[in-house]
C-alpha cells in the first residue's frame, strides 16, 4: 500500500483511515509495526537521524493512520524534506513503514556572475549559509537583497535573476545570481525648478542625496539611491509645510545627462502654491482641565505661519499636558478648514479618556540589583495618579545610579479598569573596578596601591563559590584600599 501527502495538499485523516479499515494492512485486525525503513528519491542531503526525529510512529507498536499523518505533517513543518511518501508491506507477520523522502537541497555553492561589486559584499548581502537547506523563498528574499543593494549603489536599472543546478559535490546544489547592473548613475548636480519662497541651496540641504565632489573622497562616485531619493522628495515637501506652503508639492524627478561623462543631474520640479497663516486656534472636548491652560501651551497662534511641524508639537504637547494629570489614553485630532484667502482654521478635537491610576510596577532585566533598589528610586508609586514627567523622572534616576546600561519606563494597560501599570526594563552592567598605582617617596620608597571598589555591593550577600546569591545587587558602596 502507498500514501502520500503534499505539503500543499491537506491530507485527509478519513481518507486514510478508510483505507486501513479496508483492511489493507489485514482486515479487521490491528497491525503491529515490526520496521521502519527510510529511503531517500534522489540525493541523501539529509542525515537519517534527522528524518527519524520527526517520525513518531514506533517498532512494535500498532500502526495507527492518526499516527502516519502526524509523521508527514512533522516531516514537511521540519523544513528538510521537499516531497514525502508512505508505504507499507507485510514482514514478520506484521507491516514495515517504508517512508520515502524527497529530502530538500542543500546549499554548497553561490556563485555571481555579471557583477562588477566584489563577490564577497553580495554574498553577505544575500545571507545564505553554505550546507544548510534552502528553498525557493530564501532564494527569492536573497535576490532582493541583492537588488535593493544594487539600488543603494546607483544601479537604478539593475535586475537580478537566480538559477539552481547541482554542484561539484554530490548532493548539492549551486546558486547561480545573473545580475545585468545597467547603468551606473553618478550624480553630478541637484537642480530645482518652479521654487521662489526657498532658494536652491536650503532645498538641497536637506537632501540626504548630494552631488560628487572631487575634494570630498566619500561623496566622489557615490551612485543615485532610488529610496533615498524618495525620501528627499518627502523631506522638500514637508520643509515647505513646515514654512507655510501647505499645499506645495514635488511634481516631477528628472534625470538629465551631465556634460561631466556618465554623471546625471537629477532636476526637481516644484509647485509651491500660496503661504497659508493661522487665523484661528481652538480646541473642542476640554472638560476635566482648564481651557485657556492648555491654548497658551500651542505653538500654532493666530497670526503664526501655518507649520506642520508645530502641529505635531502641539498633538505631543497636549498629550504629555494630559499624560501628566493621568489621563494616559487622552486623545488629540487636529482639523484644518479654510478661513478664507491663505488663511486656515485650526481645531484641536480631544478625547480625554479617563484619569489612571498606577496599579503595578513590574521590574524585569535585573538579574543582580535587587527590586527594592530599583522601587526606593522610582518617583511612581502604586496607587499614586499616573504622570508622565515623574515616569521619567524615575527612568533618569535609575540611569543616575550607574548600575545599568540600558532603562526603559513604559507604561501599558492594567487588568483593573482605569489603571496603568508601569514596566521597567533593566540592562545591567559592570559596577565593580580595580586600580593599582605605585610610587616613591624619600621616607617610604617605593610602594604601591591597590584599590577595589564596587557601587552594587551586597554586604548580607552570601559568595556564589559557597553556594550563596553573590555579594551585588543591594545598591551599597564599598571600597578596599591597600
Amino acid at each position: 500500500m502507498l500514501l502520500s501527502a503534499s505539503p500543499k495538499t491537506p491530507f485527509l485523516r478519513g481518507v486514510i483511515a478508510s483505507i486501513f479499515a479496508l483492511g489493507a494492512l489485514g482486515g479487521a485486525f490491528a497491525v503491529q509495526v515490526k520496521d521502519i525503513s527510510i529511503q531517500y528519491i534522489g540525493a541523501e542531503t539529509v542525515d537519517r537521524s534527522v528524518i527519524q526525529s520527526q517520525i513518531r510512529t514506533e517498532v512494535g507498536a500498532e500502526l495507527e493512520a492518526e499516527m502516519i499523518e502526524e509523521d508527514i505533517r512533522s516531516l514537511y513543518e521540519s523544513g528538510h524534506v521537499d516531497n514525502v511518501r508512505v508505504m507499507t508491506e507485510d514482514y514478520n507477520g506484521g507491516a514495515r513503514v517504508i517512508y520515502l523522502v524527497q529530502a530538500r537541497a542543500t546549499l554548497g555553492e553561490v556563485v555571481f556572475i555579471g557583477n562588477s561589486i566584489p563577490s564577497t559584499k553580495l554574498r553577505k548581502e544575500a545571507d545564505l549559509e553554505i550546507g544548510k537547506p534552502f528553498d525557493d523563498a530564501a532564494l527569492e528574499d536573497a535576490r532582493l537583497q541583492i537588488s535593493d543593494y544594487y539600488q543603494k549603489k546607483g544601479y537604478a536599472n539593475a535586475s537580478v535573476t537566480y538559477k539552481v543546478d547541482a554542484a561539484e559535490q554530490a548532493g548539492f546544489s549551486r546558486v547561480s545570481f545573473v545580475i545585468d547592473e545597467g547603468v551606473r548613475e553618478r550624480l553630478n548636480n541637484v537642480r530645482f525648478y518652479g521654487n521662489e519662497a526657498i532658494k536652491d541651496k536650503e532645498l538641497a540641504n536637506i537632501m540626504e542625496l548630494k552631488a560628487s565632489r572631487a575634494f570630498n573622497v566619500f561623496r566622489k562616485n557615490k551612485g543615485i539611491d532610488s529610496a533615498m531619493l524618495e525620501e528627499d522628495v518627502i523631506r522638500i515637501e514637508e520643509h515647505y509645510r513646515n514654512n507655510g506652503y501647505l499645499n506645495a508639492r514635488v511634481t516631477d524627478v528628472a534625470r538629465e545627462p551631465a556634460a561631466d561623462g556618465d554623471k546625471v543631474d537629477l532636476v526637481i520640479y516644484l509647485s509651491e502654491g500660496d503661504k497659508y497663516t493661522v487665523n484661528s486656534v481652538d480646541a473642542t472636548g476640554i472638560e476635566v482641565v482648564d481651557q485657556a491652560d492648555v491654548i497658551s501651551r500651542l505653538e500654532m497662534q493666530p497670526g503664526s505661519v501655518y507649520s506642520s511641524q508645530s502641529i505635531k508639537n502641539d498633538i505631543k504637547a497636549l498629550r504629555k499636558y494630559y499624560g501628566n494629570n493621568g489621563y494616559t489614553n487622552a486623545r488629540v485630532m487636529p482639523r484644518i478648514t479654510s478661513a478664507g484667502g491663505t488663511s486656515v482654521d485650526i481645531q484641536y478635537e480631544v478625547s480625554e479618556g479617563v484619569q489612571s491610576t498606577v496599579e503595578l510596577i513590574n521590574i524585569s532585566g535585573n538579574d543582580i540589583t535587587q527590586d527594592k533598589v530599583i522601587r526606593r528610586e522610582l518617583a511612581l508609586a502604586p496607587g499614586d495618579v499616573f504622570n508622565q514627567d515623574l515616569m521619567e523622572v524615575s527612568r533618569n534616576r535609575l540611569m543616575g545610579l550607574g548600575y545599568f546600561e540600558t532603562v526603559e519606563v513604559t507604561p501599558t494597560a492594567a487588568a483593573t479598569p482605569h489603571h496603568t501599570d508601569i514596566n521597567i526594563s533593566v540592562r545591567e552592567q559592570s559596577t565593580g573596578s580595580i586600580n593599582f598605582g605605585a610610587a616613591f617617596s624619600s621616607v617610604d620608597n617605593i610602594y604601591g596601591l591597590i584599590e577595589l571598589t564596587q557601587t552594587n555591593f551586597n554586604i548580607r550577600g552570601k559568595p556564589r563559590f559557597l553556594g550563596g546569591e553573590g555579594m551585588r545587587g543591594a545598591g551599597q558602596k564599598i571600597r578596599l584600599n591597600l
